[in-house]
Parts: C-alpha cells; sequence; structure tokens
C-alpha cells in the first residue's frame, strides 16, 4: 500500500501474510538505532542491504554493525520487513522538516533497549574471557539512563561476581545518579558487603 502524506511518499506494508521472528525484529530494530529521528525508512533498507550511496548520512553507516546485516536480500524484500515493523507498530514514522524520520514505538523501544543491554553484556562477557586488566567503559557514559538501569538489572539478576571488576571501572567515571545504583549493584553482588 502506498500512501502520500506531505511531501514525502512512502509505502506501508498492508499486512499479509508476512511474519518476522523476533530475532529479525531485534535485529533491524538495532540497525535503525543511529538513524531514529534523523533519518526515514528508506535509510534504514540501505544500511540492512549495505548500500552506502552518495547521498548517504553519516548516521547510516557510521560505526552501525547491522549495516550489510540483510544483504543477500533485495530492496524490496527489505523495505518489505520494515513495512512490517511499521504495521505491527514497532517503528512509526513521524513528520520532522517536511520528511517522515523514524521513531522507535514504546513496543519497539522495549525490544531495543533489551538487545542492546543484551550486546553490552556480550561485550562484558568478551572483556571478562579475555582476561582483561583494563575495562574500556567510557561509551557507556553516552548510553541513554534507561539502557543503564535495564543493564544494571541484568547484571544484577546474573548475580556474577566477575562483572564487578567492569563495574568498578564504569563507576568511577559516571555521573552520581548512575554510581549510586551501580555501588548498589556491586554491593547485591558481593553478598550484601559494601566495597
Amino acid at each position: 500500500m502506498t500512501t502520500t502524506k506531505g511531501r514525502g511518499r512512502f509505502t506501508v506494508y498492508d499486512g499479509g501474510t508476512m511474519h518476522l521472528s523476533l530475532k529479525e525484529v531485534k535485529m533491524i530494530l538495532r540497525g535503525a538505532r543511529p538513524l531514529v529521528t534523523h533519518d526515514d525508512h528508506q535509510a534504514l533498507a540501505r544500511v540492512l542491504k549495505g548500500v552506502q550511496g552518495k547521498n548517504a548520512t553519516a548516521h547510516e553507516s557510521e560505526g552501525n554493525p547491522y549495516f550489510g546485516s540483510l544483504s543477500h536480500l533485495v530492496m524490496d524484500a527489505i523495505e518489505e520487513k520494515i513495512d512490517w515493523l511499521l504495521q505491527n507498530r514497532y517503528l512509526t514514522l513521524i513528520s520532522r522538516s517536511e520528511r517522515h524520520v523514524l521513531m522507535y514505538t514504546p513496543r519497539g523501544w522495549a525490544l531495543e533497549v533489551d538487545a542492546y543491554t543484551d550486546e553490552l553484556i556480550d561485550d562484558f562477557d568478551r572483556m571478562l574471557k579475555s582476561r582483561a586488566t583494563h575495562f574500556l567503559v567510557s561509551r557507556l557514559r553516552y548510553v541513554d539512563r534507561e539502557s543503564v538501569w535495564c543493564l544494571l538489572d541484568k547484571i544484577e539478576a546474573r548475580g556474577d561476581v566477575r562483572y564487578i571488576r567492569i563495574l568498578d571501572a564504569w563507576q568511577r567515571m559516571d555521573c552520581k545518579a548512575v554510581r549510586r545504583r551501580i555501588h548498589g549493584v556491586i554491593v547485591s553482588l558481593s553478598g550484601g558487603v559494601s566495597m
């Protein structure tokens, strides 16, 4: 189904029989993170396809780990998947400066936060497995607060004392509210003993 709103024209999948797995939904939502509020769903399709055109924006490919993750599909198939996410209310399009840009819906944002924090925990696990003594946690200062709280909740729920080394490094460089929550997780992981 093609719809025209304002000056832009975009296609929205009309439902049909397509169904995406949770893994596919999370992958597309993760690929969208740098584009949300900046670009439209065609930009997301280019990212997932791995196309870097002359008009590509910096948000599209710079450091996006999902760049080219659907390169095996034709562009129409990728756009259908994105349209499915729009139709099923994981993403939405809002009008901004006479163009339509992607936004997460509350449903899509909840899945994105869950997927993103799982990736961060996987990064922590890789750091611990490599027996690193220095942890590069400076990027965590720029993670949105909701993801930070979710990440700390997941670490606390795991109950693994090995995370204390990473939490200690992180605690030294973040703001007061986050430091306080990190301290609480460290106390919880260490069996209630304040360190």
